[in-house]
């Protein structure tokens, strides 16, 4: 037993004696772009070599593009060894890609894997299984494509998760949901945290069924007739689980549903219509409980339609266009606002997005200040971000020094200060009215309820240390400190420049000695 846990660290080791050594016979000078696709070769190689204990396995091509940030593998094929059930079968990959995006501005996190071209043979299923695709017209298994994509921001935990793929001359399928938050649990009945503000599957009909539909009787496949066979096999299925009300309004439901789909077998679509704005708690509960479930996620079947959460008029994108902000109530116009930048509802509009959430933080609306932030801080403009984070904090609000601690990592110590000395009235502060020295400046070096001032910070430091406060000294010497991390120049500009500030302490701190 003591050799098989010490395998997986010899691996690591002779994994980075090989990396190492390769390295140092380029002679240390590899870029790290084809360190990153050695490092990927030589893992996806060992895990090969495992995976060939139970399978032939072959591939022809192992890279990592990088400007795709993809890791890509071509020509995968891989034939289980003999089995009864698995005797003949044969697994072909086009091509199997994995991505995964970081947004350091946003602390969020994009995750994608993905096949094309996926050939599985008949022989790789049992004769039950074969049967059952042999009566919808399926022999081999033809993936065209099949794709799951995972959002997931840190900072709420609110995670996206999209599955979609096709089925070649059958069906294509896209399943999607929207969770408020997400976190793996390690708990004996869930293994996860979940609120679920909306979920959709959707199927589209490529030939599936009019392959089914031959082998149904005719009860199931004459509109009219179908639907009302569908429900009543429903009634019989569900009637010891769910309420008669609720079985009732679920049968109409569904018979409409597949009379419509019969009339024009294109599309089926299944949506929750959730009420709460913070989505339902995906508990332990809610799945012992159908009647309770089916209340909450409120679902709707439509047949041939494609939802969309948002859309715009012709005449009011007439108006957007031409800049007309003030026609559309505050919050349709900050809706508006959302749809350009997401893309959902309307095309994708980043300028259109801006204008908008520039027009409504200038009239005060917070929200609006922090949607341009992050818009600005997608676009890397962190100076107008910056701009922006600077005026949420004048006005008060508590989120201003989250937004400025994000942005002053884009920026040098020389362009805060400099951004700082824009957007700071000074005068304006020290008229205050019995101002509380101290929690001035600490408000001033942070951003707290107030612009994010070093100088404004020491200048009320140095009311407060006159005071006899201690707890000045703190922000006296971090500020004075800023000289160490500037340039030669601009270090002895930061020095001459508080020796100004000290002057105006001076000269504020005498006005006030009776």
């Amino acid at each position: 037993m003591k050799t098989i846990h010490r395998f997986p660290k010899i691996i690591s080791v002779l994994l980075i004696f090989s990396i190492f050594s390769s390295a140092s016979a380029e002679g240390l000078s590899i870029d790290p772009i084809k360190l990153i696709n050695k490092i990927s070769n030589r893992l996806f190689e060992i895990g090969i070599s495992t995976a060939r204990s139970f399978a032939e396995i072959s591939y022809e091509d192992v890279r990592y593009d990088p400007n795709l940030e993809t890791f890509f593998i071509s020509g995968l094929k891989i034939i289980p060894f003999s089995l009864e059930v698995l005797d003949g079968c044969e697994i072909d990959v086009g091509a199997l890609n994995v991505s995964g995006t970081r947004n350091e501005n946003l602390s969020s996190e994009q995750f994608s894997i993905g096949v094309s071209d996926l050939k599985i043979n008949q022989f790789c299923f049992p004769l039950e299984t074969r049967a059952m695709l042999s009566l919808s017209g399926i022999s081999n298994i033809n993936i065209p494509f099949l794709k799951i994509d995972v959002g997931h921001e840190y900072k709420s935990a609110a995670t996206t998760f999209a599955l979609y793929g096709e089925l070649q001359d059958s069906v294509s399928f896209t399943m999607g949901a929207n969770l408020s938050y997400f976190s793996v649990a390690n708990n004996s009945d869930l293994t996860f945290v979940a609120k679920l503000q909306a979920l959709h599957v959707r199927f589209e009909n490529n030939g599936l069924w009019e392959n089914i539909s031959k082998q149904l009787p005719k009860q199931f496949v004459q509109s009219g007739i179908a639907g009302t066979s569908v429900s009543l096999f429903l009634v019989q299925e569900l009637k010891n689980i769910l309420t008669p009300d609720l079985l009732n309004t679920i049968s109409e439901q569904v018979a409409q549903a597949v009379d419509d789909f019969i009339e024009e077998p294109k599309s089926i679509t299944i949506s929750t219509q959730i009420t709460s704005a913070d989505g339902i708690h995906l508990d332990y509960e809610i799945f012992q409980n159908p009647i309770s479930t089916y209340i909450k996620l409120n679902p709707v079947i439509s047949v041939n339609k494609v939802k969309q959460l948002k859309q715009v008029s012709k005449s009011d994108l007439a108006e957007i266009l031409n800049g007309n902000f003030s026609r559309f109530e505050t919050k349709k116009l900050f809706e508006l606002g959302i749809s350009f930048n997401s893309g959902i509802g309307v095309i994708k509009n980043s300028n259109l997005s801006r204008k908008i959430f520039e027009y409504l933080a200038s009239d005060g609306h917070e929200k609006a200040n922090e949607k341009l932030i992050e818009l600005y801080l997608s676009e890397d403009r962190f100076s107008d971000a910056y701009v922006v984070a600077q005026k949420m904090g004048s006005q008060g609000n508590k989120s201003a020094p989250t937004y400025l601690n994000a942005i002053e990592k884009q920026l040098s110590l020389s362009e805060i200060i400099q951004l700082q000395q824009k957007t700071i009235n000074f005068e304006e502060t020290k008229n205050k009215a019995k101002p509380q020295f101290y929690l001035l400046a600490r408000g001033y070096l942070t951003g707290n309820s107030s612009t994010k001032s070093y100088e404004s910070a020491y200048f009320w430091a140095l009311i407060a240390q006159s005071n006899g406060d201690v707890r000045a000294n703190y922000v006296i010497e971090k500020v004075e400190a800023l000289k160490n991390k500037l340039p030669e120049i601009e270090a002895s500009m930061w020095s001459n420049r508080l020796k100004e500030v000290q002057d105006e302490a001076s000269d504020y701190w005498m006005k006030r000695i009776n």
